[in-house]
């Protein structure tokens, strides 16, 4: 193990070392990001709500924008591999909108705005009206929920490791400290599960 870390320092990349786990400790925690975005906007929530609220609170891109990037087609088959439902992608996929970056056809227009005819093949939940404030709020209850099962399991030793590898791996707002430092700092750790991550 001594050997991989030393190759990653050379390469200047940050290792982050756990045990094995389904999307291990980056991808595990961060699955609420589009998994959050693709319910809110199901509940009725625009699209350009969820993206802003997302951004406002540090984030380069929001989660549907970033679905449309890296492919409609890729968190669809990410989905489907995770044995979970998704109507909006699955509608999607089926409709042959891969994203406008892959085949000119997504959840946007060439202009950045929503394409319409995608807003059509949105699932339907019960509608939220969410507070574009409280959007962050609870996906960081998400993602915490995560951490705390990884951490009781073993999968990594330190909240530390955790906040670290969302930072560099996801573009997490440094500013935060990472999902668990924050949720310690804002008082969501001890709301949720009566005690901070850090103590």
């Amino acid at each position: 193990m001594n050997n991989a870390l030393a190759f990653a320092g050379k390469i200047k990349k940050r290792p982050l070392v756990c045990n094995d786990n389904p999307g291990f400790v980056v991808n595990a925690i961060n699955a609420p990001f589009t998994r959050s975005g693709l319910q809110y906007i199901e509940e009725g929530n625009s699209v350009e709500k969820v993206n802003k609220a997302f951004q406002a609170f540090g984030f380069p891109v929001g989660p549907i924008k970033l679905i449309d990037e890296v492919g409609v087609d890729v968190i669809h088959f990410v989905y489907k591999n995770r044995g979970e439902q998704q109507d909006t992608l699955e509608n999607m996929y089926n409709a042959g909108r891969y994203g406008l970056k892959k085949c000119g056809k997504g959840f946007f227009l060439e202009d950045g705005s929503v394409d319409p005819e995608a807003v059509k093949l949105f699932g339907k939940r019960n509608p939220v009206d969410r507070n574009a404030e409280d959007i962050p709020i609870d996906y960081l209850k998400a993602q915490i929920a995560i951490a705390k099962d990884l951490l009781d399991k073993k999968v990594v030793d330190s909240p530390a490791m955790i906040d670290i590898g969302i930072i560099y791996g996801t573009g997490y707002p440094k500013d935060k400290g990472g999902p668990l430092k924050w949720a310690d700092l804002i008082g969501v750790s001890e709301e949720v599960y009566g005690k901070k991550f850090y103590e």
